[in-house]
């Protein structure tokens, strides 16, 4: 399988963590897998951060630099669509958070393959050792990782750090993060999003990377709590309280931050194997939780896109 592995850097904060960069793109580099091409997803990184990676990497890797301040939900989506423009469509892309690095082990992707190849899922997540979220959405300690795969019920959710995002979310909503979040809560809607397409998510287990966390600042340049609740605060002048009040949003099953009973799922609306039992939650989904393009387009972002030959 060929997979997009997507390194996602940010600048906003200035803290500029290139030796950290440089070692944790080096352990995806050493993945045994040998159909996983690597870009570095970078968001108003300085030049001198930019340069630095050019030069120790050469044509390692690819390349995107972003001159506009955007979400990492944004920037990940907008790196998949320029690259798949330039390299063709990928089985899947592998969103990997700035604070990860997969240290000595060489087999994090091939674990993910082989979870792939059953054809039951659309997500398969990593663990990671710290921000597990598992405390919220499991009542268990966020160190307190699960030792057997662990297919995530409608509702739950864990923290996004190591993420495949097959092609068929691509395919289905035309993009694959939401994004209208200014912030935190992305997550909550990922159970759903897998079940409108009647997939499921996994979280490998046993597998344990290490986590840095914040590493390039918490939702840098977007306060999390602008609207009062972070549950609540999107891009756009959106408003999630406005979202679930719909009706569709109760009668095509769709819960979100059921942890703080924010919106509770109706049961009823899903199948023995936790997928949608119509496609009333697909189209909810598309159409809400997703940005237009007259709320935002991603064609005209300013950025560069370099690929190994063009470095």
């Amino acid at each position: 399988m060929r997979y997009l592995t997507v390194f996602n850097t940010c600048g906003i904060s200035g803290l500029e963590n290139s030796d950290h960069y440089i070692g944790a793109i080096q352990s995806i580099l050493d993945q045994e897998h040998e159909g996983n091409e690597v870009l570095i997803s970078s968001c108003l990184n300085s030049q001198e951060t930019r340069d630095k990676l050019v030069n120790h990497f050469k044509d390692k890797v690819h390349y995107h630099f972003i001159d506009e301040k955007l979400t990492v939900n944004i920037t990940f989506n907008l790196s998949v669509i320029n690259a798949t423009k330039i390299l063709g469509e990928f089985d899947g892309y592998i969103y990997v958070d700035s604070g990860v690095t997969f240290g000595d082990s060489t087999n994090i992707i091939s674990e993910i393959k082989k979870r792939h190849k059953t054809e039951k899922f659309s997500m398969i997540s990593i663990q990671t050792d710290t921000d597990t979220g598992y405390k919220n959405w499991f009542d268990r300690g966020d160190d307190e990782h699960f030792k057997e795969d662990f297919v995530v019920p409608v509702g739950k959710c864990c923290n996004l750090h190591v993420q495949l995002f097959t092609k068929e979310l691509l395919e289905e909503y035309g993009n694959i993060i939401p994004d209208i979040f200014a912030a935190w809560s992305t997550e909550s809607t990922f159970s759903f999003m897998n079940a409108a397409i009647k997939k499921q998510w996994v979280v490998i287990g046993g597998n344990i990377v290490k986590h840095l966390v914040s590493m390039d600042g918490a939702s840098s340049g977007f306060p999390s709590h602008s609207h009062g609740d972070s549950w609540d605060n999107l891009l756009c002048g959106k408003r999630m309280s406005e979202i679930i009040n719909k009706p569709e949003a109760k009668s095509s099953g769709f819960g979100y931050e059921e942890w703080r009973g924010v919106l509770e799922h109706d049961p009823s609306r899903f199948d023995e194997s936790m997928h949608s039992v119509d496609g009333e939650l697909r189209n909810f989904i598309k159409e809400n939780l997703f940005l237009n393009e007259g709320e935002f387009d991603y064609n005209k972002v300013g950025s560069q896109f370099l690929t190994k030959e063009k470095k």
